[in-house]
Parts: C-alpha cells; sequence; structure tokens
C-alpha cells in the first residue's frame, strides 16, 4: 500500500483511489491512525460496506461521548460545580 498516498489524501481531506481502496491494509492503517471514521464519513465519495460499518461505530461512540457530555453538565449545575473541558 501506498502509505504516503494515503496520508496526502487524508491531510487534504480527499478521497483516495479505488486501487489503494482493493489493498485490506487500507482500513486497518486507517484504524491504527484513528482516522477512520474521519475518512469513511466525510471523504470516501462511494460508501463500502467497511465504510459503514464504520460509520455506524462511530456514530454509536460519539452519541455515547454527547451523552456523557450532558449528564456532566447536569450534575454540575444541579451542585453548583463549575467545569471545563
Amino acid at each position: 500500500m501506498n502509505y504516503k498516498a494515503v496520508n496526502t489524501a487524508i491531510l487534504s481531506a480527499q478521497d483516495v483511489s479505488k486501487s489503494i481502496i482493493r489493498d485490506g491494509a487500507f482500513y486497518d492503517y486507517l484504524l491504527n491512525n484513528n482516522v477512520a471514521y474521519y475518512y469513511a464519513a466525510h471523504l470516501s465519495k462511494e460508501k463500502t460496506d467497511m465504510d459503514k460499518k464504520v460509520i455506524e461505530a462511530g456514530n454509536i461512540l460519539n452519541d455515547k461521548f454527547l451523552k456523557t457530555l450532558v449528564l456532566i453538565d447536569k450534575v454540575s449545575k444541579e451542585n453548583n460545580i463549575k467545569f471545563m473541558l
């Protein structure tokens, strides 16, 4: 796999060529570098099955994160605690 091409594409907010995606190491690389959700949700023009799985998992994590922040905000306000993230 051409790691330089993948890095360049992601850093410049572009999709990668389909020849790179055919390589099984592509999603492993994205997952190892914590950019799989960003790529799948925002850069991939033609969503693959793997893109859809990554987006679904990422949305679940985003929802959990938001619920946690809402809970922290609620508890802080109820107890007059100022917090900053």
